[in-house]
């Protein structure tokens, strides 16, 4: 794959895909740039997400998310919620398409919700 590939607009939902499950984190992490992010699908975030095995990887790629205005399938945000990095987990709750009940799941444990995060109950509350 040529250098600035993944970064054209009109690259073919094939090609997309490729780059999604790519071997190399370069590549990968240029569809996180804009303006490729823009064009990936909340299927494609998930996959590109949850293929990192650094903890760090993962949050950014929550951030481009974030900033791309995507959110992510239903199943990558449960398995997110379990994340052993905590701050993934963290980013995770500060997604606002993220469901409720994974809001809660994502914050579960901590003493105080992460700033700006709305959770539906939040039990060890204590001042």
């Amino acid at each position: 794959m040529r250098r600035g590939r993944t970064a054209r607009c009109r690259t073919s939902p094939a090609v997309v895909d490729a780059a999604v499950d790519h071997p190399d984190r370069r590549v990968r992490g240029r569809l996180a740039e804009a303006p490729a992010s823009l064009a990936l699908t909340a299927a494609q975030w998930s996959r590109l997400v949850l293929g990192e095995s650094s903890g760090a990887r993962r949050e950014l790629l929550l951030q481009a998310a974030v900033m791309a205005g995507r959110g992510l399938t239903r199943e990558a945000y449960g398995t997110l919620a379990a994340d052993p990095f905590g701050p993934v987990r963290e980013e995770l709750a500060r997604m606002p398409a993220l469901p409720l009940v994974s809001r809660c799941s994502a914050t579960r444990g901590r003493r105080r919700p992460p700033p700006g995060t709305r959770c539906c109950r939040w039990p060890s509350w204590s001042g």
